[in-house]
């Protein structure tokens, strides 16, 4: 099973969909980062940021984070910048609450700053119960590093045993079940993740409910 990696990133949350930023415990919040700002990994990018510490914490439980990268066999995964939108919260917490099948907040547009390797960003969600375990989900927006969303890219988001939705968006594609369950949505300008954790949900969302999620987040993609 895949475990989350928590180590070495330290998290800014910024005003999400809703307007708000989540204060997390021992964590600097920024208060003049804008949705907007580019992957600092990017020549001549800048992401105005509160002030950080320069040497890595452990990040505890309820922290917005990266998911495991699941592996392909035979397939490379395909090299994806973050950032591509002013916002990845694509989903309002009623949606996010359907896929879930909990009661979850809107989300939180968040920034992870990540040691020895570029930045990244997702729009996180939380349940309205709160709780130190209170993270439930991310969304994140993202696009080829070069080039555009090729077949190939499709590809080396398929795994053995997942499920393809057709008649969406250029592919809809739910991996097996998992303890982070998740769902990519490829359209011809945006591939977006949707990943959940499991272990807050009641069960694993149905094909169903997957793919309500997977025509609500095209229709809030920019056209």
């Amino acid at each position: 099973m895949a475990t989350a990696a928590l180590a070495g990133a330290v998290v800014i949350a910024a005003g999400g969909i809703a307007g708000c930023a989540r204060p997390i415990s021992g964590e600097p919040v920024a208060t003049g980062a804008a949705a907007g700002g580019v992957n600092q990994a990017e020549p001549g990018a800048t992401f105005p940021t509160a002030t950080i510490p320069t040497t890595a914490t452990t990040a505890p439980s309820n922290t917005p984070r990266s998911f495991p990268t699941r592996t392909t066999p035979g397939t490379p995964r395909p090299r994806l910048r973050d950032h591509v939108l002013p916002s990845d919260c694509l989903l309002t917490g009623a949606q996010m609450s359907a896929l879930a099948g909990v009661a979850l907040d809107d989300g939180d547009d968040t920034r992870l700053i990540n040691q020895g390797r570029p930045d990244s960003y997702n729009c996180s969600y939380y349940l309205t119960a709160g709780g130190i375990l209170s993270f439930t989900g991310t969304i994140k927006v993202q696009q080829p590093e070069s080039g555009p969303i090729t077949d190939e890219i499709v590809a080396g988001l398929t795994e053995p045993g997942s499920t393809t939705v057709p008649g969406i968006a250029r592919a809809v594609i739910i991996t097996p079940p998992d303890d982070y369950p998740q769902m990519w949505v490829v359209t011809d300008d945006y591939v977006v993740s949707v990943v959940l954790v499991g272990s807050n949900l009641p069960a694993q969302p149905s094909t169903a409910a997957w793919t309500t999620a997977a025509r609500e987040v095209v229709a809030a993609l920019p056209r």
